[in-house]
């Protein structure tokens, strides 16, 4: 499906690319779009929230094609996405905490939520630091990124089981990238 969204904003990436924008700049407005969305999302505007970070996604798709369309892909541009992005969790989340702010339970869930989150990329980039790829498990990225958009369409009183399923599908996540992790290393030693 990721694949297949690509193929067809392709053509508007080459547009981006012959305009000149450095992906580097479309990458920070990215992130600043999804600090709106975070607003909206503290307000409890949840809605025009999810909205917003659709809208800041398509920066994120673009600044990667743009850079392979230019020949401006550097370790820097990649440093700068990954972690604007854990910026971009942080922010959402916080948006999410600060509209139940009131609900310590909830509060607790959605940093629960977010820790995780945080750990399924630190797993991941642990992982390549020390020569290993790990992308497995439900909640990579483009999911955890969909499921937000997805329940901030949903109503908001059950909004403590879907953060738990996320809790849930994400912990799954980190476990199976340190299981494949450690099933690696095994191999390696026989």
């Amino acid at each position: 499906m990721k694949n297949k969204a690509r193929a067809l904003l392709k053509p508007v990436a080459r547009i981006i690319a012959r305009f000149g924008v450095h992906p580097n700049t479309l990458t920070v407005t990215g992130f600043l779009v999804t600090v709106v969305a975070a607003i909206f999302y503290a307000e409890g505007r949840f809605v025009l929230g999810a909205l917003v970070l659709l809208f800041a996604g398509l920066f994120d798709v673009f600044d990667g094609d743009v850079a392979r369309l230019s020949n401006k892909v550097t370790r820097f541009g990649a440093f700068l996405d990954s972690t604007l992005d854990r910026f971009t969790e942080f922010f959402i989340f916080s948006g999410f905490a600060y509209h139940f702010k009131k609900d310590f339970y909830t509060v607790y869930l959605i940093f629960t939520a977010l820790f995780l989150s945080l750990m399924v990329s630190y797993t991941r980039a642990r992982g390549e630091g020390l020569g290993y790829s790990t992308k497995k498990g439900p909640m990579d990225r483009p999911s955890r990124y969909f499921y937000i958009i997805v329940i901030s369409f949903l109503p908001v009183i059950y909004f403590e089981l879907y953060i738990s399923v996320f809790i849930i599908l994400t912990l799954i996540t980190v476990l199976r990238r340190i299981y494949d992790l450690k099933k690696l290393d095994e191999i390696k030693e026989v």
